[in-house]
């Protein structure tokens, strides 16, 4: 595998760009400096050989994983991964605010810790043992120094950093041009429990949606000829305009499909001037801002299609098993996009 490329990325081109706001430059920052400040104070791990000898057995297990909702969506899969391989194991997530509704209502998950919560992180790191800790986040220092004074027999995390390449008992190289779900499992490689095959073998993508959250959807939703469309996103490059998006909701709908808006209340103006300029009002469904996570991921499970940008309900409408249409515009679509062997019904589009 080539080695990522990563330092190549200027820090302040990364900082320029506009998708991120003040709140999340303000926190690179801070975790850039951390970095540069603690690194001669990190020290590796030196290997352990009886960390290993009970590694089957292992039953406590903590998954780390801050970010959105995309990359979380990945990571619970690979948290099932680990169920199958594993004898009921205990399972707990730290997560932030902002991602936790992926991870709720899920099983396998034993507890679920929030980095936005002083009292979690606090208990983490003076009260929590664990056999195994995974630290799923890619880049940066914030997570790999937290992971290094956690109470753990072994920690593993990716090495794209200095910082991070001492901060784990494991480091594991990331490859940026690779399916993210393959270097979540790349993790597991220095465990040496599954051979190859059977690590990277196509698997079911789960997500478990509340029974009663499945009716109240299918009551909203009645009709099987339903389209979701989400072409917006976090990101504003990736974002579609809204006379492309107007234009193609009235083409499906003179074709006899209905349309089902989705999205966080940030998109309530803009979907909102798209659902009153639509050739038939009757046959829009608009739900943005109204919804839960689940509540979202059951509504776009009872339609027949679901076309989306390169974000994070795009991730979660593939892994409901519903037909998928990937527009892909700035983004690493060899990132993003599953393998043609692990998924059917999802086709990816290069605009860029």
């Amino acid at each position: 595998m080539a080695q990522a490329k990563y330092y190549k990325i200027g820090f302040l081109t990364v900082l320029r760009a506009s998708a991120f706001s003040k709140k999340i430059k303000v926190v690179k920052i801070i975790d850039y400096l951390l970095g540069i400040i603690l690194q001669p104070f990190i020290f590796k791990k030196p290997y352990s050989k009886g960390s290993m000898e009970h590694i089957k057995d292992v039953k406590n297990i903590l998954v780390i994983r801050p970010g959105g909702i995309g990359d979380a969506v990945l990571v619970l899969q690979f948290i099932n991964k680990l169920n199958n391989i594993f004898s009921n194991p205990k399972i707990d997530v730290l997560c932030e605010k902002r991602n936790f509704e992926i991870f709720i209502f899920q099983e396998g998950i034993n507890h679920i810790f929030l980095f936005d919560r002083l009292s979690d992180i606090l208990k983490l790191i003076f009260i929590k043992e664990y056999d195994v800790v995974f630290d799923t986040e890619q880049w940066h220092n914030t997570s790999a120094i937290l992971t290094y004074f956690l109470k753990t027999k072994i920690s593993i995390g990716f090495d794209t950093r200095p910082l991070r390449k001492k901060a784990y008992r494991y480091s594991v190289e990331y490859v940026q041009d690779m399916y993210e779900m393959l270097n979540f499992l790349n993790l597991l490689s220095p465990l040496n429990i599954v051979d190859n095959k059977m690590l990277y073998a196509p698997f079911n993508f789960t997500f478990t949606i509340k029974k009663d959250t499945q009716e109240w959807a299918f009551k909203k939703i009645p009709h099987h000829n339903t389209v979701v469309l989400f072409l917006k996103g976090s990101i504003k490059e990736r974002c579609i305009d809204n006379e492309v998006i107007l234009e193609l909701a009235n083409f499906l709908i003179k074709k006899g499909f209905f349309i089902l808006l989705v999205g966080g209340k940030e998109l309530i103006a803009e979907h909102g001037g798209i659902s009153s300029s639509i050739i038939d009002k009757d046959r829009i469904f608009d739900f943005t801002g109204k919804t839960t996570l689940n509540e979202t991921a059951a509504l776009i499970k009872n339609c027949i299609l679901y076309i989306g940008s390169d974000t994070g309900l795009t991730h979660l409408a593939y892994v409901l098993g519903i037909p998928t249409i990937a527009i892909f515009g700035p983004g690493n679509e060899k990132k993003w996009s599953p393998p043609v062997n692990w998924v059917n019904k999802y086709i990816s589009i290069n605009l860029h």
